[in-house]
């Protein structure tokens, strides 16, 4: 891909990776070029809710110092986190977008996940937008990069909208209910929800032990891949997976409960989908779940809330002196699920 050097944000993950190991790209110009895409999109699309120019600079100069036997498979390459994760930095703070850690400095340590990323020789690049506790609907100003007018989705707003605005390569995000595939179809990217407890959340801020996982947002899937394989995702299979084929292959369609509330674009989806899997040699099945699945929804609220609830009562029960009236506990106990 034939890239001018003021256009170097343009690259992918895999392309500017290859550019660096090969000595034809350094770190420095690479997250200059990503530094100056923020300075001239970001005041638009609002994904970072901390990043320092001089932080980031001095990450790549000290990577590019590094001889190649000690480099890491992401060697250079500048990933944005959500700001649940903790970061070490002492200039860069992790305060889930909350008054109740306005205040708060760096931590002790960093985050299972954003430990790995620095190991492997990413470039932590800076904190992206997220709602409440990435539990709640309020977010701050991040706008969709294709619209402003419109939402990025939540939680892992920022997340998704940096990588969709070529701010950042790669980003890190979590997921609760819908917060990395939400915001991944709104912006236009490729997100990645791994399985439940395959990767750590240690150092993450924790919504539901159950229901929890970090997770990437990339452009194409040759990025994460990058990533499943750092994380050691694709250890999982036991064998190399077949070559991906629909034909003769036997597919289920299940219009759940919640099937009546499908808006007009669903439909369409739903039926664009049927057509091209059946003209492609697929068997389509339609399959009736179990009148017992009705019930699905409120399960899972209930173990959520649950989690939820013990997850936030040392918040909520915590709140400092002047805003510790029992409307605001009340506020936050009805947010965050809490019966207190």
């Amino acid at each position: 891909m034939a890239v001018s050097h003021t256009e170097l944000y343009k690259l992918s993950a895999t392309q500017a990776a290859e550019r660096i190991r090969t000595n034809q790209l350094s770190a420095l110009d690479y997250v200059k070029a990503l530094l100056e895409r923020v300075r001239d999109r970001d005041p638009q699309v609002g994904a970072w809710v901390f990043l320092d120019e001089n932080a980031v600079l001095d990450q790549a100069k000290k990577l590019d110092e590094l001889p190649a036997e000690r480099r890491g498979p992401l060697h250079g390459l500048a990933v944005g986190i959500k700001d649940i994760f903790l970061t070490r930095d002492s200039d860069m703070p992790t305060r889930y977008y909350s008054r109740l850690h306005a205040q708060d400095g760096n931590a002790a340590a960093d985050s299972a996940c954003v430990g790995l990323l620095r190991s492997a020789g990413a470039i932590i690049f800076g904190k992206t937008a997220t709602t409440e506790f990435a539990s709640m609907t309020e977010g701050g100003r991040c706008a969709n990069p294709h619209n402003a007018k419109r939402t990025p989705g939540g939680s892992s707003s920022g997340s998704a909208a940096a990588v969709a605005d070529f701010q950042a390569p790669l980003s890190l995000g979590s997921q609760t209910g819908g917060s990395i595939v939400q915001p991944a179809s709104y912006n236009g990217v490729y997100g990645f929800k791994a399985t439940w407890s395959t990767i750590s959340t240690e150092g993450m801020c924790r919504v539901s032990v159950s229901a929890d996982t970090p997770g990437f947002y990339a452009r194409n899937v040759d990025d994460l891949e990058l990533l499943a394989h750092l994380f050691r995702l694709d250890s999982l299979l036991a064998e190399p997976a077949p070559p991906l084929s629909v034909n003769d292959a036997r597919i289920a369609f299940i219009k759940t409960h919640v099937w009546p509330n499908a808006e007009p674009g669903t439909w369409a989806a739903w039926n664009l989908a049927q057509t091209l899997l059946a003209e492609n040699g697929a068997t389509i099945e339609h399959v009736e779940l179990p009148d017992s699945f009705e019930n699905c929804l409120e399960w899972r609220k209930t173990v959520v809330t649950e989690e939820t609830r013990a997850a936030f009562l040392p918040s909520v029960s915590n709140l400092p002196g002047p805003v510790r009236t029992w409307e605001t506990r009340a506020t936050y106990s009805k947010a965050l699920g809490c019966k207190c």
